[in-house]
């Protein structure tokens, strides 16, 4: 589909796939023996246009300079070169000259060097100041635009017209776009779904283009999240996104309002959604094979979708922008028989854990108490509810055999998944994620051989996994496995993962207060692949106090800094972790294997809520810990000062803490972070694998 390996491409979509290049163009590459004077002058004429923007730029914001000010001295030093320009071009003008190629050759190279220099002070324009500049833009096509309050009406009024093409600043974006290959434009494109300001996470990003096609396991031979990491850096050393930064840490994506509705134009012309006169997605997909559930006011798309003539049979991607009610017809919604991307789900990322910044009360609440489950129910009241009245559609998913990204993240009022689940042979990426509801998942999902990514995290209903996960031989994360103190029959254990030879993320739920125990790390240990864990602890245990001092002698220390000696018995896990995230951990010491002599591989140690009163550390000192990045939060127990924990981790780089009133004298700023420059200096963002973590200096 779209030009990219798929079950199922058709001849319509190949030459859609072709008009993107066709429609917008790749003209980028010139030849300057050949160009002519006109075109010379031309170029000079946009740099003026350019110059002059970047002027109004700094004369309203006068610490630009601050952040630019490198680029904008070189530039200045460019100037003879410009004159020099002006020069030859007279001299040409007027035929005084006998080197005319010579000097075109020259003035190319010299324009080529200054446009460069201009577009990267354009790229740091903030986005506020965009706004006024563009209105101004528009008010020089000879559009009214009043102040930039009434800048999206304008645009809009002018999208579908020549005014809005021959925009300087559409004709800028127009450039960069046409210097995209074919993925990473049609990957720009899925941006024009998403409202004004929205902040996109590269998670979901990544499954849509996944599911499209775009990227492609058989083709990259880097990880899918690698490859979409690649994509999005280009996409902001362009300008067309730009990162939305949380205490240094990269959250989403956010797309200026003049740039969503170029993408909105382009994406429009190009026939790959179709918008209303708002630049709003509809439920036509007479032309674009793809659709948006949406609801504007009192209407919703999905209606009009239902009651279109264009046949089902020919949509390939169906996307809920915001319908809380996503219920479809039962007969209409199985004849979808070549969709590859059904996205009925919530998209936002609403769920607490991932809204710390702007939930921390409220977390602190969750972490500073003994959980019981309903209390966690109690606490995840979702911002952008989406709920079904049945699942009865769903059976529909039987016709579905071109399925690779089916999301129903966020639905409440789902059960249970149907049994025609198994029929979605080429499903790669399924996302139950906060579906409240959920109580089971079906024992036939081990059909799905092809599924790479499984996210059940956050369905507090499940009590157990289905047997036999390990023949899903291609899973490469797995979110949310529940382990339990209830003993039911043919119940999955952590044993089934060991056949998981792809698995490199696990996140782990239990309410097993003695979790893990030896068993536990052995089936742990056996997961080669694995890179990253998560275990979180909820809930009450029902397990006998002899049961826990049976199976788990010394997998507590008696005291987390004056034992050195390790039992043999005892598994380490998994040799390539690189990444630990323990939350609400029940006990005050320290267990066994959170030891740095176990954990030599580990970058990233994240230890959050429970009453842990002390890291695990050899005494003396002999083995220190490799972490590089630590996050300590909602530890009320834990105690240790900045001396004693710097010289536990002589590799650390970055420190975060929060609401931990026994951790004394840390050098952090305001925000509770701190970081070692030193070395940020010395190691580039690549090597320590923290380039989207360090997007910012600063704090927001």
């Amino acid at each position: 589909m779209l030009g990219f390996s798929s079950n199922n491409p058709s001849d319509e979509n190949k030459k859609k796939d072709k008009n993107i290049t066709a429609d917008v163009g790749n003209d980028g590459s010139v030849n300057p023996e050949g160009e002519s004077n006109q075109k010379l002058h031309n170029q000079l004429e946009k740099l003026t246009r350019d110059l002059y923007y970047v002027q109004s730029a700094c004369d309203k914001l006068k610490h630009l300079e601050l952040h630019v000010g490198n680029q904008f001295k070189s530039l200045q030093r460019q100037g003879v070169f410009l004159q020099s320009v002006l020069r030859n071009l007279e001299r040409v003008r007027n035929g005084t000259t006998s080197n005319h190629a010579i000097l075109t050759k020259q003035m190319q190279l010299n324009i080529k060097l200054i446009a460069g220099m201009v577009m990267e002070l354009k790229y740091h324009i903030p986005s506020p100041y965009k706004l006024n500049l563009a209105n101004e833009v528009l008010k020089s096509q000879n559009v009214s635009g009043g102040d930039s309050l009434n800048l999206i009406d304008e645009i809009l009024k002018i999208r579908g017209n020549k005014a809005f093409e021959g925009c300087s600043s559409f004709v800028d974006f127009k450039e960069r776009y046409s210097s995209l290959d074919l993925r990473d434009k049609l990957c720009l494109l899925c941006f024009s779904v998403f409202p004004e300001n929205s902040v996109v996470k590269k998670r979901l990003l990544m499954y849509w283009w996944v599911g499209e096609g775009f990227i492609d396991p058989k083709v990259d031979a880097d990880k899918p999240e690698e490859v979409a990491d690649g994509i999005l850096k280009k996409f902001l050393e362009k300008g067309f996104v730009e990162p939305e930064i949380k205490k240094r840490r990269l959250v989403g994506f956010r797309m200026h309002s003049l740039i969503r509705y170029a993408v909105i134009f382009v994406a429009e012309k190009v026939g790959f959604f179709h918008f209303d006169s708002m630049g709003n997605p509809t439920g036509n997909f007479s032309t674009s094979q793809r659709a948006c559930l949406i609801k504007t006011g009192e209407k919703y798309s999905r209606q009009a979708l239902l009651d279109l003539e264009s046949k089902p049979e020919t949509l390939h991607a169906l996307f809920n922008v915001n319908d809380p009610y996503p219920d479809l017809n039962t007969e209409w919604f199985s004849r979808m028989r070549n969709i590859n991307v059904l996205c009925l789900g919530r998209w936002e990322n609403s769920s607490k854990k991932n809204n710390e910044a702007e939930n921390n009360e409220a977390e602190e609440t969750r972490h500073d108490v003994e959980v019981e489950s309903t209390e966690f129910l109690k606490g995840l009241r979702q911002q952008h509810h989406v709920e079904v009245e049945s699942t009865e559609f769903l059976k529909g998913l039987r016709n579905m055999k071109h399925l690779k990204f089916l999301s129903l993240q966020g639905i409440s009022r789902i059960n249970e998944l149907p049994e025609t689940i198994q029929k979605l042979v080429n499903l790669k990426i399924l996302d139950l994620n906060s579906c409240h509801n959920l109580e089971a998942i079906p024992e036939n999902i081990v059909s799905l051989q092809k599924l790479t990514h499984l996210d059940i995290s956050e369905c507090y209903m499940l009590d157990y996994m289905p047997k036999g996960l390990g023949s899903l031989t291609e899973l490469q994360v797995l979110k949310g496995f529940v382990i339990s103190n209830l003993k039911i029959k043919n119940a999955g254990t952590l044993d089934d993962l060991r056949g998981l030879p792809k698995l490199r993320k696990l996140s782990i739920y239990t309410t097993k207060k003695d979790f893990p125990r030896v068993k536990d790390l052995k089936a742990l240990r056996h997961i080669t692949a694995l890179q990253k864990l998560t275990i979180e602890w909820g809930g009450k245990s029902g397990v006998k106090k002899e049961e826990i001092r049976n199976d788990s002698r010394g997998l507590t220390r008696s005291n987390a800094f004056r034992r050195e000696n390790i039992p043999a018995a005892i598994p380490d896990l998994p040799e390539h972790l690189v990444k630990l995230d323990l939350q609400c951990y029940p006990e005050t010491k320290a267990p066994e294997w959170l030891l740095p002599l176990r954990l030599k591989n580990l970058q990233k140690l994240y230890i959050r809520g429970g009453h842990l009163s002390a890291l695990g550390q050899a005494q003396g000192g002999n083995h220190k810990w490799n972490v590089k990045i630590l996050r300590l939060k909602f530890l009320k127990e834990l105690k240790m000062d900045w001396r004693v924990l710097h010289d536990a981790f002589p590799h650390l780089i970055y420190l975060e803490k929060f609401k931990c009133p026994k951790l004394t004298f840390f050098p952090c700023d305001g925000t509770g972070v701190w970081l070692d420059r030193e070395k940020l200096a010395n190691q580039t963002l690549e090597e320590l694998e923290l380039t989207w973590s360090f997007l910012s200096k600063s704090s927001t």
